[in-house]
């Protein structure tokens, strides 16, 4: 059910809520300009988590972070694109790559499972350790016509094996 809640939830607030949970595994990655996404909410949870990083001053620069149950596993500024592997809680690999060029869509492989993320913005991929299988991916980019931060979803419900 909470991973259902999560995946349905479209204020920016409440979906950052529903992150800080220890069965969650969290990767976070920036991807082009992100200077207008100056979100109070997301800093705490990430402060919270133990990310040293502060995302709205690395404008120009690549992220990834990732956090086991709420805890700072890994982190990662990059003056120009990047390849990371890493594991998850349980010991799943994953993979992720991420090019300079805004052109260039972020992947990550977990399992031999390819998710990429079609919107630039902060990216989020959601493991679900409970039940060994990725549950969300969404991005938070700023939509210039509204001139407001949106919440963009792209929900994968793919068991991992």
């Amino acid at each position: 059910r909470l991973d259902s809640e999560m995946q349905m939830a479209d204020d920016i607030a409440e979906y950052i809520r529903y992150l800080d949970n220890d069965r969650y595994d969290v990767l976070i990655q920036l991807t082009a300009d992100t200077t207008n996404l100056h979100i109070e909410e997301l800093r705490e949870y990430l402060s919270s988590s133990g990310i040293v990083t502060d995302i709205t001053a690395i404008d120009g620069l690549r992220f990834l972070c990732q956090i086991n149950g709420g805890l700072c596993a890994y982190e990662e500024v990059e003056t120009s694109g990047f390849n990371h592997d890493g594991y998850l809680s349980n010991g799943v690999k994953y993979s992720l790559s991420s090019s300079f060029s805004t052109t260039e869509q972020p992947t990550i492989d977990i399992d031999f499972e390819s998710y990429t993320f079609a919107n630039h913005g902060i990216n989020f991929l959601v493991y679900d350790n409970k039940n060994n299988m990725v549950v969300d991916r969404s991005t938070i980019c700023y939509d210039t016509i509204n001139n407001i931060p949106v919440l963009i979803k792209e929900n994968p419900r793919r068991k991992l094996q």
